[in-house]
């Protein structure tokens, strides 16, 4: 043998021969060292997640940097085995396990293949420590072919792997697996390459994804649906071939957009207001929740509800100058009556909760759920209404109005309610302006925020359209699901002493101090941008909506000398920078309301009043927008490099970590950080067309 490779390892689908092959290599030469696979290295959390529900923890309650990691340290540890002159044998190699790492990180978090891919690699980058045998050379984003991760993935839906058998974790990853680098020798350690820019090949209407192909990679980009294609959508999938389904397009208030050179219109008419129109401001606000205890009488409700809710089509409402919009949990949608079949057409994210996704949010500690305000989280939340009006009289007088209707409904109950609004000056609790950011939805004729940020596909938003990367979502029946779109609820409790406390101590003058409370937003309190504005705040600028918000990063400022990478805003919406990942595949519309009473300036201790924020998030996936934004972006600082820093306004703080500000020629380091916000509650709902609404109230058991 002219050259000793330090590492041999096989990779490919499940019952190959791997593992015997492995066996005969052994047998031939002694200088061949068996290593087995990551788990045998490191089995203690592999136990530990082996013995509770495997298949969940993997694709649910675990983050895509906590299972990519258990498998790097695996990984690490394997490698550390080999001894001197030896020849390790891997069962199931760097590329194999990223290629896991990448196919679950599809599933989990609704990416395409090559973002999925960019991510995992920008884990393994910053966090493995073991040599990389690059397996005869070969790109792990090579992945989708006959025998790939992605076939596998895309042809068995998660819960297949509920059956006990995959209760081992050894099995349980060969199912998983499923990439065919035959056995090879490694070659030199080298940086993976990664997935260069590919190019759409097909589209199918039907709503599979579009096939993509370009140097080096072969992806498929899978939209994320938690429902099984229909057998069309299947066929088209594996064929690769095109359908175009027609519409009539015959609804007021339709706006017309061009998708794929087709018209596709946008039925204004069907889609709450809320969903996507700004509020206006100021305005005063009221979240009203509902219990369902009479199927009957709930169904009357949503036909109630049905005439007072504003269309997107509307400069009018029904209701005077208040605007009202109704949502449901999947616990609604069940007592209402929907039949299973329908409900699993939802996505899963939705189905399980919030209070049941905590951990991928970081709602942990005194933010988990056992903390929340009764009932948010509960299954007795079934119904949300929100109402906005210019001010607190008239909004108060519209639910007086409104009230009769629903108390006439003695199996409908009003269990939790919460005022909020917004001032003027648009400012939250901490003193910045909020409500800055609004991104432009395609046939919407709704104006972004950004004039330089490109439209996005209206089914990044509503369902039933197609999305960025071709996709259309939609439960079922159609009449429930099209022209609906997802929405998390969430109420967070600004502790506002303790913020102002942290920057008077880790300031050096009152300037120094709104300095940092800049650096750590990325905008001044005013709303001016440190993009725009990098040396002194301009209220000015920060008071004008056609300017605060029109600017970029990547040329001006990648390195985040001006607006640090881990700053709040940059990390909500990196626009152009570059991270791991795909920014327009994770834009949310983003609606936030005071409660409570402000603090009183210059107070640095607490006055034991509850204040905060009422945020909901609006989108057409819960997983790769919401969820994905929370634990990847806010969470987490891997997808630009940084490790495991926190934002350092709304991150999961407990105390370990603080805050870098870029800095020449000596970045500054900040004190470590305390949690800031807290939640108190939330749910995540389904805000159903106009027609929808109708469809539930004229349901019959």
């Amino acid at each position: 043998m002219a050259q000793v490779p330090d590492f041999v390892s096989l990779n490919g689908p499940d019952n190959v021969g791997k593992t015997t092959h492995l066996v005969r290599l052994t047998g031939r030469w002694d200088g061949f060292q068996p290593l087995g696979s990551v788990h045998e290295h490191d089995p203690e959390p592999w136990a530990r997640v082996a013995a509770g529900d495997y298949a969940r923890w993997w694709f649910e309650t675990s983050t895509t940097v906590e299972l990519t990691e258990m498998l790097l340290v695996g990984h690490a540890k394997r490698a550390a085995a080999r001894e001197a002159g030896c020849t390790g044998l891997l069962d199931r190699g760097l590329p194999m396990l990223l290629a896991v790492a990448t196919a679950t990180c599809v599933v989990k978090d609704g990416l395409t293949v090559c973002e999925a891919f960019k991510t995992i690699t920008g884990i393994a980058g910053s966090r493995a420590t073991a040599p990389n045998p690059a397996e005869a050379g070969r790109s792990p984003a090579e992945l989708d072919n006959r025998f790939s991760t992605m076939t596998e993935v895309r042809r068995v839906a998660w819960p297949a792997y509920e059956d006990p058998k995959w209760s081992d974790p050894l099995r349980f990853q060969q199912g998983i697996a499923g990439s065919s680098w035959p056995c090879s020798r490694s070659t030199p350690p080298g940086r993976i390459r990664s997935p260069k820019p590919a190019t759409a090949r097909s589209t199918c209407s039907s709503g599979c994804p579009p096939k993509v192909s370009g140097p080096a990679t072969s992806c498929s980009p899978t939209p994320r649906s938690s429902a099984p294609c229909s057998a069309a959508m299947r066929a088209c999938a594996i064929s690769g071939g095109t359908s175009s389904p027609s519409r009539d397009a015959g609804h007021r208030g339709e706006e017309a957009i061009s998708v794929s050179g087709r018209q596709v219109a946008l039925e204004l008419d069907d889609i709450q207001r809320g969903v996507l129109a700004p509020r206006p401001t100021p305005y005063a606000a009221t979240y009203l929740v509902f219990h369902i205890g009479d199927r009957a009488h709930g169904r009357e409700l949503m036909r109630r509800a049905s005439a007072v809710v504003t269309s997107a089509a509307d400069s009018v409402s029904p209701s005077g100058e208040t605007w009202v919009s109704v949502a449901l949990t999947s616990h609604g949608l069940e007592v209402l009556g929907v039949p299973s079949t329908s409900l699993e057409t939802f996505a899963w994210e939705f189905r399980q909760g919030m209070a049941a996704r905590a951990r991928a949010l970081g709602d942990d500690g005194e933010s988990s759920p056992e903390h929340w305000e009764a009932p948010l989280g509960t299954p007795d939340v079934h119904v949300v209404l929100t109402a906005v009006a210019p001010d607190p009289e008239r909004l108060e007088a519209a639910i007086d109005r409104a009230r009769p209707a629903y108390e006439q409904l003695t199996g409908v109950t009003a269990i939790w309610r919460q005022e909020c609004y917004a001032l003027p000056t648009e400012t939250e609790h901490f003193g910045y302006r909020d409500g800055v950011s609004h991104p432009v939805v395609e046939g919407s004729g709704i104006a972004g925020s950004n004039r330089l940020e490109t439209p996005l596909k209206a089914g990044e938003f509503v369902l039933g359209y197609r999305d960025e990367i071709g996709g259309i979502q939609m439960p079922q029946p159609e009449t429930l699901g099209r022209n609906g779109s997802y929405a998390a609820f969430r109420k967070l409790h600004q502790d506002v002493a303790a913020f102002r406390r942290y920057l008077s101590q880790a300031a050096t003058s009152p300037e120094d101090e709104e300095l940092l409370a800049a650096k750590m937003m990325g905008r001044w309190r005013s709303g001016a941008p440190l993009a725009l504005s990098p040396q002194h705040d301009d209220p000015a600028l920060g008071a004008d909506p056609g300017r605060r918000n029109t600017f970029l990063y990547a040329r001006e400022d990648p390195a985040g000398f001006v607006t640090p990478a881990g700053c709040h805003i940059r990390r909500a919406n990196p626009r152009d920078a570059s991270v791991a990942g795909e920014v327009r595949l994770h834009r949310m519309i983003r609606r936030g309301a005071v409660y409570g009473s402000p603090l009183p300036d210059g107070d640095l201790e607490n006055d034991g009043v509850d204040r905060g924020l009422m945020f909901a998030f609006i989108g057409a996936h819960l997983g790769r927008q919401f969820e994905f934004v929370q634990s990847q972006w806010m969470n987490d600082s891997v997808f630009f490099g940084a490790g495991d820093a926190k934002d350092p306004v709304a991150g999961s703080h407990d105390g370990s970590g603080g805050f870098t500000v870029p800095r020449r020629p000596v970045r500054r380091r900040l004190p470590p950080l305390p949690r800031f916000v807290v939640t108190r509650g939330g749910e995540y709902c389904f805000l159903p067309g106009l027609r929808a609404l109708r469809w539930l109230g004229d349901l019959r058991d």
